[in-house]
């Protein structure tokens, strides 16, 4: 693959993966943690990491999920 397309074709994708990571961490970690105090104040100990996580991701991946279905991008690089 480097010697047919060069060394930046391994990078090819990041700045796409990297703009996508930032705002699914910017949304997780706040969601987590409001869900998790919400869960121990409402006396869910046992499971509340695990169903704060889940509800947290659930929500990332529905929000964030819907924006790659409509932000399609190229496969190949117009030549």
């Amino acid at each position: 693959m480097v010697r047919h397309e060069g060394w930046s074709s391994l990078w090819r994708g990041t700045g796409a993966s990297l703009a996508l990571a930032a705002p699914t961490v910017g949304i997780y970690y706040p969601l987590y943690d409001a869900l998790y105090a919400a869960l121990t104040a409402a006396g869910v100990q046992g499971v509340a990491p695990a169903l704060a996580g889940g509800l947290a991701r659930s929500c990332v991946v529905i929000s964030l999920g819907a924006q790659l279905l409509l932000t399609p991008l190229p496969v190949h690089p117009s030549v």
